[in-house]
């Protein structure tokens, strides 16, 4: 299931305040990695899907957190995918 894409602490659901914290503390870039293998796409085409420059991709993947602006991205498609899945039923449906 799509839920477990995001790390739990970014998905909890506890307020905007704390929503927006853990997008300041940057979504691993782990994450972005789960979430291309998971859509069967690489890297390098989700973050052109994002619109994150692979500059920006190679300086945060050697950090291991993506800043603000490209964690928020990364959790809306996340949100997306769990979408699909509870309106589709299946990974299988949405890909």
């Amino acid at each position: 299931m799509a839920t477990s894409l995001v790390e739990s602490k970014v998905r909890k659901r506890i307020g905007t305040v704390h929503v927006i914290k853990n997008l300041e503390d940057g979504i691993s870039t782990e994450t972005v990695k789960k979430i291309s293998t998971y859509l069967n796409i690489s890297v390098n085409e989700l973050i052109t899907y994002l619109r994150i420059s692979l500059s920006t991709w190679h300086r945060r993947n050697k950090i291991g957190k993506m800043d603000f602006d490209s964690s928020d991205k990364i959790l809306q498609v996340s949100q997306l995918i769990e979408y699909g899945e509870n309106i589709f039923g299946s990974h299988d449906k949405i890909t």
